[in-house]
């Protein structure tokens, strides 16, 4: 799970870099920011500590709750 994780944190970092190539608004450019930061703040935490439990995801949950909800009215 720890490679398919790295994997994963590779291709939420190479969005990540990429933000600026949107044709949004800077609102919303920092909303896409935002949960993609919040996403690599939760996959470093899980590799860091080398396993998540469920307390771990429902933090991440309540972290990342607020921001997809705006992203979904997008």
């Amino acid at each position: 799970w720890q490679k398919t994780l790295q994997a994963y944190k590779a291709t939420t970092t190479q969005a990540k870099e990429q933000l600026a190539n949107l044709k949004v608004s800077h609102q919303t450019r920092q909303l896409f920011k935002s949960a993609l930061e919040t996403n690599l703040h939760f996959i470093d935490h899980c590799l860091e500590k080398g396993n998540f439990n469920l307390e771990d995801i429902r933090t991440f949950g309540k972290q990342i709750k607020p921001i997809i909800q705006k992203l979904v009215i997008l």
